[in-house]
């Protein structure tokens, strides 16, 4: 329930602050930027998988005592993350890829945590 709730609300709080973005940035940081502007939505896109990676990584695996699992999970994402931006950066050199790269993490995150709730059953489904 607690999952289906953040996640409601996050996706709630996510229109609003795609639609306005461009008022959202003018009035926290006084900047009119069509770069920023799209580097914004790109990450408020991965808002929902960071936040379900945040809700089923470490605390659902830790606190069924799979915390190896939590952090194998972490490392594996993060590992290739770090790989992705760095052939980003090394043949395109562009913003737009890696931001979009914070997507692709936050969804490996949620992948490697899946499984490993999957391989540990912690949920029976």
């Amino acid at each position: 329930k607690i999952f289906i709730s953040i996640i409601s609300f996050v996706v709630i709080i996510l229109f609003p602050c795609i639609y306005f973005e461009e008022q959202l940035l003018f009035l926290l940081f006084n900047l009119k930027e069509p770069m920023l502007s799209k580097l914004f939505i790109i990450l408020m896109i991965s808002l929902p998988f960071g936040v379900i990676s945040q809700l089923v990584g470490y605390p659902l695996l830790a606190a069924f005592n799979f915390d190896k699992h939590a952090n194998n999970s972490l490392i594996f994402s993060s590992i290739i993350y770090l790989v992705t931006v760095f052939l980003i950066l090394l043949i395109t050199n562009n913003i737009y890829y890696v931001a979009c790269s914070v997507i692709f993490y936050n969804i490996l995150r949620v992948f490697f945590a899946y499984y490993y709730i999957r391989k540990s059953k912690i949920l029976n489904e």
